[in-house]
């Protein structure tokens, strides 16, 4: 079959100036939920906010633009979602760091708590994408407290792995930058959200450099990475 090519974001869709990081999951009833970044120029300041559209028809029309988290002066990047099969509860996590203006840098502090440092957050939605929770912090949980300037997952999505013994796991893939070296690694939860904790290193992966990292469920709980 050849690829169709359907727009979904474009400068029509105001008030953006260039969309980034866009992911796309295919929820439980067969709906399309996209996210991105929605890039801001026009203050001086370098800041983005995460928005959201949702098909209906496959991908054929779109709803219209929404904005799921406004970020202000702050820049929120790298959306990546995750469905939980048991449940159909979505969850969307992203990154939030101080907005820069330009040729000012991205002078980022290593911890998981302060003003100039990158922390993670988290929503969910338990309707596929007509209602949102409020954004949860768990900067603490997925970040490792010293020496991790960035942290950003995706930019594919999350895989969850099914358990007749509880609700299952959800694994999103993730990457940091830790004394000026790209990492990737894993974030993960066993109850439903509750708490979150991060994977051990990729072994090797910062000799090359690794970052952005594509998750994929093969046979039984098998994920390659």
């Amino acid at each position: 079959l050849s690829p169709q090519f359907m727009e979904v974001y474009s400068k029509e869709d105001v008030p953006y100036d260039q969309y980034k990081s866009p992911a796309i999951l295919t929820s439980r009833s067969g709906f399309l939920l996209a996210f991105a970044e929605g890039i801001r120029n026009q203050t001086g300041i370098n800041s983005s906010d995460i928005v959201f559209k949702r098909s209906f028809n496959k991908g054929e029309s779109w709803t219209e633009l929404d904005t799921l988290v406004s970020g202000g002066l702050s820049f929120l990047s790298d959306p990546v979602a995750a469905q939980e099969e048991s449940s159909g509860k979505i969850y969307l996590l992203y990154q939030s760091r101080p907005g820069f203006s330009e040729g000012e840098g991205d002078a980022l502090e290593p911890g998981v708590k302060g003003d100039l440092i990158a922390k993670v957050f988290y929503l969910m939605t338990e309707d596929e994408g007509r209602n949102w929770s409020e954004p949860v912090e768990i900067t603490k949980d997925v970040k490792r407290p010293k020496e991790v300037t960035h942290i950003s997952g995706g930019p594919s999505n999350g895989v969850f792995i099914s358990d007749e013994k509880g609700p299952g796991r959800m694994v999103l893939p993730f990457c940091q930058k830790a004394n000026g070296q790209w990492q990737v690694f894993t974030v993960y939860s066993d109850n439903s959200g509750k708490s979150w904790k991060y994977s051990d290193l990729i072994a090797g992966a910062e000799q090359q450099q690794l970052s952005e990292p594509t998750l994929i469920q093969q046979t039984g709980d098998t994920l390659l990475l």
